[in-house]
């Protein structure tokens, strides 16, 4: 460690994406997650409680969506580091992840290229990145496949999260829109976390309606009900 980086840490001390408790080391990409596959910024408290869970979720008809992990706990507070405090590298960590489990999961070879569901004007604003589009980035070079912004918001809707259960649907129909024809695309969608899967519902038929053979969806975590 240089000077210069102990002083850093000595100032801005690194904190856990999960309990926020101050790290003992410099974060090096070397902390090892399950599988061999890296995961850092996790204290040693917390790292061994992430775990893969695995949930596969019928989004529509003849669309399915793998999720790595429960939207609780650990794996919640890292994807609210990403989305709310802005801590962008931890869509790498999330990124190699899910690339993982995907590629043990499903076939890789069976899509054509992967895209993501886009976030309004609003809250690009807001937030300056759509978390979405970092992960999916990140996929696409971990998995050798095409990252296309294929999608885009069709009609203003409210934030899901602030509406109830039978709201959401409505909220979302046809508030997504192909940017081009996908002439028999197989396509892999992204997105950080599902609840109801309205929202990667009304894209994977816009993908649809636009000429997509077939898409697959994806997403680090999946809130259960409880």
């Amino acid at each position: 460690m240089t000077l210069f980086e102990r002083i850093d840490f000595l100032i801005f001390p690194p904190r856990c994406l999960c309990c926020g408790s101050i790290l003992k080391y410099v974060p090096s990409n070397e902390t090892k997650f399950k599988d061999g596959y890296n995961f850092e910024y996790t204290c040693d408290k917390c790292f061994p409680l992430i775990g893969f869970e695995n949930y596969l979720t019928k989004i529509d008809e003849d669309v399915d969506c793998y999720s790595a992990f429960e939207y609780a706990k650990q794996p919640k507070n890292i994807v609210l580091s990403l989305k709310y405090n802005g801590l962008r590298d931890t869509a790498l960590q999330l990124a190699r992840i899910l690339s993982y489990q995907l590629k043990a999961h499903s076939d890789i070879k069976e899509f054509d290229c992967i895209t993501y569901v886009p976030s309004s004007f609003s809250k690009m604003r807001k937030r300056g990145f759509n978390q979405a589009e970092l992960v999916a980035k990140y996929i696409s070079k971990l998995l050798d496949l095409p990252c296309e912004n294929l999608l885009k918001v069709n009609k203003k809707h409210e934030a899901q999260h602030t509406l109830g259960l039978y709201e959401r649907e409505t909220n979302v129909k046809d508030a997504f829109k192909a940017k081009e024809n996908l002439d028999k695309k197989r396509i892999l969608l992204i997105d950080d976390i599902v609840t109801t899967g309205n929202t990667l519902k009304s894209c994977a038929r816009a993908l649809k309606t636009a000429g997509a053979e077939s898409v697959y969806c994806a997403t680090v975590c999946k809130t259960l009900k409880r």
